[in-house]
């Protein structure tokens, strides 16, 4: 009961970047070692905001990361964040290395360095988008879980914005959102990439190193866009590092447009 209030609550007061109810419930349960990790603050009105430090996720930083899920629209934003980075430098787990939080530029308490940027990206014509004949794509399997975390893991070993599940908890979600689909491109028994899709978001693409260069990323971006097109959504979005500059390529020359970025700080904790 108490995951499904802060669900309820998070759905109604969202922060940026939204990220669909299988996700929050992960991070909610999965994807902490500890229901302390959960902040779940109150004043006099109510709930005010709810917040959770994912510890069970790795990046290069080796950073546990502060999702902000749920803000009250009448908070005091610049006192809530304070209050919010004090409570994860006190419960940051002592196997990480600090943290990373996604905030704009007017809510960053000293002591936050700035990490990384996204930029969000849309595409609102998906009108003759058809998928190309004659690729390798087709939809996962649930026995393809293990090849498929081998080439997330492999694919994004390098990228400062991926944070990526421990292999047993991915791999426990794995199919099990009603609104997700995998497809991968398949040659013989090897898996060399695949695309994630959560209803009209493609969510991630990803190529093992030495298999890139070859197509595969844009047979797989075309794939993405025809399945949202055929699904019956108007439009299709994404998220990209500013420096993954191949990546942020592909979407441009598919007709993606930047609509807003999204940054990224940390604090290193000895």
């Amino acid at each position: 009961m108490f995951v499904d209030d802060l669900l309820m609550f998070s759905l109604q007061h969202p922060w940026k970047p939204q990220h669909p109810v299988s996700l929050l419930r992960r991070f909610l349960t999965d994807f902490i070692s500890t229901p302390d990790l959960i902040c779940d603050l109150h004043d006099e009105k109510g709930r005010l905001v709810c917040a959770v430090l994912l510890d069970q996720v790795n990046n290069p930083a080796n950073d546990a990361c502060l999702e902000i899920l749920g803000l009250r629209a009448d908070a005091d934003k610049t006192a809530v964040i304070s209050y919010l980075i004090d409570w994860a430098k006190t419960n940051v787990p002592k196997h990480r290395s600090g943290f990373q939080v996604g905030l704009t530029d007017d809510l960053v308490p000293p002591g936050l360095v700035h990490y990384y940027d996204t930029y969000v990206m849309g595409r609102a014509d998906l009108n003759g988008v058809v998928a190309r004949e004659g690729s390798k794509i087709e939809l996962a399997l649930l026995s393809d879980k293990d090849q498929i975390y081998d080439v997330l893991c492999r694919s994004f070993a390098q990228n400062p914005d991926t944070c990526i599940p421990e292999a047993d908890l991915w791999k426990k979600g794995f199919l099990e959102s009603p609104t997700t689909r995998f497809y991968v491109w398949r040659e013989g028994s090897q898996i060399l990439g695949f695309t994630t899709l959560d209803e009209n978001e493609i969510r991630t693409i990803g190529v093992l190193p030495e298999a890139r260069r070859r197509g595969i990323g844009e047979a797989l971006l075309g794939h993405g866009l025809a399945e949202v097109a055929r699904l019956g959504h108007e439009c299709c979005h994404l998220t990209v590092a500013v420096t993954n500059l191949s990546a942020l390529n592909l979407y441009l020359r598919a007709g993606f447009k930047t609509i807003e970025t999204h940054k990224c700080y940390r604090m290193g904790l000895s």
